[in-house]
């Protein structure tokens, strides 16, 4: 992390970090491989829905578009820093 006394690190889940960054305006920095292997990841998002509870399968979908608005949002990202 860098802030306006420096850099510094922390130990968190990825998520935990995303969330940290996020509300901090903190940048997000992320290995291009990294996201070149999780744009190649097919997601099998519709093969279990049938199965899921009563109301669990629009959560799942509810999900899973964030999800997807948040890849779109990481792709833009990384095309306007290259």
């Amino acid at each position: 992390m860098e802030g306006t006394t420096g850099q510094g690190e922390a130990d968190a889940r990825p998520s935990d970090a995303l969330t940290l960054a996020l509300l901090t305006g903190a940048p997000i920095r992320v290995d291009p491989a990294v996201i070149d292997e999780a744009a190649a990841t097919p997601f099998a998002w519709d093969a279990s829905l049938e199965e899921l509870a009563e109301g669990a399968a629009e959560i799942v979908t509810e999900r899973q578009a964030e999800w997807e608005q948040a890849r779109a949002a990481v792709a833009r990202a990384r095309k306007q820093n290259r």
